[in-house]
């Protein structure tokens, strides 16, 4: 997957040196071991317009978007396949 001309709103690099990226139409990008991939969201439709993202310092990953906010836990963020758009 790549980013292409998607418009990105915010950038975060986490802990184990995950980069996430909140685009405006592909939703919550990953870029991890020099990988590149976009997250299945719950409710998909409605949620690939990802404005900021925040890490609360417990792993949990906060996401604002056009739908509201929605949280990530580091559960939900491992266990969610990677899935190149």
């Amino acid at each position: 997957a790549e980013l292409g001309s998607t418009t990105v709103n915010a950038v975060l690099c986490d802990a184990d040196g995950t980069l996430w990226i909140a685009t405006a139409g592909q939703g919550l990008g990953r870029w991890q071991a020099g990988r590149m991939s976009f997250l299945q969201l719950p409710g998909e439709e409605g949620r690939r317009q990802i404005r900021s993202l925040v890490n609360d310092g417990q792993g949990n990953l906060w996401l604002s978007g056009a739908r509201g906010l929605m949280r990530l836990t580091p559960a939900e963020l491992a266990l969610n396949p990677d899935a190149p758009v």
